[in-house]
């Protein structure tokens, strides 16, 4: 008695069975095979749900790798599939406005949005999605044309995508992130040095400010700004990243009412970790904060305690307040606590550079 796999119900051969027409049984197997690894079932939809067909060892809809969905469905339907282990590629090339569920019969299912495809996975139970959907929008904003130094696929006359977002590896990032992925390369408020002036997705950090578009901000206005606007106002505050007019209420009410919020200052400073040190020597500083100078005129106070000794060599002077005469012979040191010596000034009091060797280099601020 035959037997059939519990997945993809190919034919078990009992030992000793079909005898001389084993191997056809065996090649119709084979052929079984093919078709769950890269066949096509072309699934015709009208005005009820659908069950892919189920047969032990010979043909049937289930077994297919690909599920070519046709027809215009006149309602929302339900395509079932078996409750086993199994991934599918669904191609929705359905015509009207009703929707498709691919499905188990007691479980859970996906809709495949009509006009795309996607990978499908039964786990047994449910029907999830195998791999995040692209974002279409992205995808439909793109421009057609011939791949010049991208190395996709072929350079020549073929119609690849010179769009730099799809190659650039920032766009992709940005499109990870959209559609929820987690772990991208950067996400909003992580900064870069670079040489480059602008790049897709970034803000130059340029002691200027962000808000959405007709905010009037110096470093960019867009609605793209958004995320970065909050983070600032919710992590820095308004003495280090001011927004004009004066905050509000809250970080929402402030983008709404379209106040451009400072940028961290940046340009000509060193950058530092915020926080509070370990070493005591050292000073706690806000996340933000802006401190030191580049240039430093010194004080009296900042002097190093010392004292001034006069060397007189071979002259005579005359002591204020009682004037008592002194006359010195060569090379003879005074050290008279009990009068004023003047010393001559020199010097004029410059600021002097505080600055260590440095390269000056743009930042950018993930938007």
């Amino acid at each position: 008695m035959a037997s059939f796999s519990e997945l993809l119900r190919l034919n078990l051969q009992d030992t000793g069975s079909d005898e001389n027409v084993w191997g056809q049984v065996l090649n119709k197997q084979m052929q079984l095979l093919e078709a769950a690894v890269a066949g096509t079932a072309q699934i015709v939809l009208s005005a009820n749900d659908y069950t892919l067909s189920t047969n032990d060892g010979s043909d049937d809809e289930a077994r297919s790798a690909v599920l070519d969905l046709q027809g215009n469905p006149s309602e929302n339907l339900n395509v079932i599939v078996p409750a086993v282990s199994k991934v599918f590629l669904v191609r929705n090339n359905t015509t009207g406005q009703y929707e498709v569920t691919v499905r188990t019969q007691l479980g859970t299912g996906v809709k495949v949005p009509r006009g795309e495809a996607r990978w499908v996975y039964c786990d047994g139970t449910n029907v999830l999605f195998a791999a995040k959907a692209p974002d279409t929008a992205l995808v439909a904003g793109m421009t057609p044309g011939n791949a010049v130094e991208r190395n996709v696929n072929e350079v020549g006359t073929t119609q690849d995508y010179k769009d730099q977002s799809l190659l650039d590896w920032s766009a992709l990032n940005n499109e990870f992130e959209r559609s929820g992925g987690q772990g991208g390369r950067f996400t909003t408020g992580d900064v870069k040095f670079t040489i480059k002036q602008a790049e897709t997705g970034w803000v130059r950090a340029n002691d200027g400010s962000i808000g959405p578009s007709g905010s009037g901000s110096t470093a960019r206005a867009d609605d793209d700004c958004e995320a970065l606007y909050k983070l600032l106002w919710n992590n820095i505050s308004d003495q280090y990243a001011p927004v004009s007019g004066g905050r509000g209420a809250t970080a929402d009410d402030d983008w709404a009412a379209a106040k451009p919020i400072g940028l961290f200052k940046t340009v000509a400073r060193a950058i530092a970790v915020a926080g509070t040190p370990a070493d005591s020597n050292l000073s706690s500083h806000n996340l933000g904060e802006t401190v030191g100078e580049e240039k430093h005129t010194m004080t009296v106070d900042e002097l190093v305690e010392h004292t001034h000794y006069s060397y007189v060599y071979g002259s005579s002077f005359a002591r204020k307040g009682n004037l008592e005469d002194y006359s010195m012979g060569a090379n003879n040191d005074t050290n008279d606590s009990g009068s004023d010596h003047i010393t001559s000034a020199t010097g004029k009091g410059d600021p002097f550079n505080v600055l260590g060797p440095r390269t000056y280099l743009n930042l950018l601020v993930k938007l």
